[in-house]
């Protein structure tokens, strides 16, 4: 029966569900986006599972119960065994898919091939040479170079030319004087624009990254319609920007939650409200099929 406790869990995970174990924690179906990590390098979308100690997804003893039929306390019974047999010094083994040691768990390599089949390895953007501007620039500096140099030269020609006429004494030929004025009493002071401060915007009860993404905390009592949590503040504002392409009619937005992101669908003071819209969701689009509802407690 061990082996079909396990099969369940692997099914699970592998359809994006997060699974429950009593006594233990959840793990967590994490969807990271693509992250850039320098002008050349990117890390592309990838799936993690993560631990956490809270209580998330369908617990295992129910899972038991949807697929065989047994009673309730039949499946604690096989789940309690199946967890003494999994659990040996501190680590908790799941068949196919990884082991959860000291807080963390570490997915095995065939697992994270069937959940990543394009890798999660970095990959190297080149940049694409544009030859044709190239070359359009090359023809425009040639054509100022040789445009210049024949100003030149023909300015330099027109100095050097002897002036031809009546060979007159000096004196009857002499030219009026001229007055040189100075080039700072000619010049004209240019009005310089001065620059306005612009005013501060007023406080708003959120946190503002650097990229300008509100972190907004949640309201004990409220429920939200969450898309996915995520470690990383970058995996969620691309989620989030996502999203917002994509359906502009949900209010969507980045919540607080503890050590980690929430991206939430929208919000709502009444949980059956959250609710018939989660549904409501779900049968819009097969994209939403992993929409829940979560209610702050805190």
């Amino acid at each position: 029966m061990n082996r079909e406790v396990d099969k369940l869990i692997f099914n699970a995970l592998a359809q994006g569900r997060d699974v429950c174990l009593p006594g233990k924690g959840s793990l967590i179906v994490c969807r990271n986006g693509a992250r850039k990590l320098s002008s050349r390098r990117m890390q592309p979308p990838h799936t993690d599972i993560i631990f956490s100690s809270e209580q998330r997804g369908q617990s295992v003893p129910d899972m038991i119960v949807s697929i065989s039929g047994v009673t309730p306390e039949r499946a604690a019974d096989i789940y309690a065994q199946w967890l003494r047999t999994a659990e040996r010094d501190g680590v908790l083994s799941v068949d196919g898919v990884g082991e959860l040691r000291e807080g963390k768990f570490i997915t095995n390599e065939k697992f994270d091939d069937m959940a990543n089949p394009e890798g999660k390895k970095t990959v190297d953007m080149r940049p694409r040479t544009n030859y044709f501007l190239y070359s359009f620039a090359a023809v425009c500096i040639l054509f100022a170079v040789i445009v210049a140099g024949y100003v030149i030269s023909s300015h330099q020609r027109s100095f050097s030319d002897p002036v031809r006429g009546n060979s007159a004494p000096v004196a009857e030929q002499a030219a009026p004087a001229v007055t040189e004025t100075p080039a700072a009493e000619n010049a004209v002071a240019e009005d310089v624009p001065e620059t306005v401060a612009e005013q501060p915007l007023p406080s708003e009860p959120v946190v503002v990254t650097e990229a300008g993404t509100e972190i907004i905390p949640m309201t004990a009592g409220n429920t939200y319609a969450v898309w996915g949590v995520y470690v990383q503040l970058a995996n969620a504002e691309e989620a989030l920007r996502t999203l917002r392409a994509r359906y502009d009619d949900l209010e969507c937005g980045i919540y607080d939650y503890g050590d980690r992101y929430m991206v939430a669908l929208d919000e709502f003071s009444s949980r059956s409200e959250c609710v018939r819209f989660v549904e409501s969701l779900k049968s819009r689009s097969k994209a939403f099929r992993e929409v829940w509802a979560y209610t702050c407690r805190k």
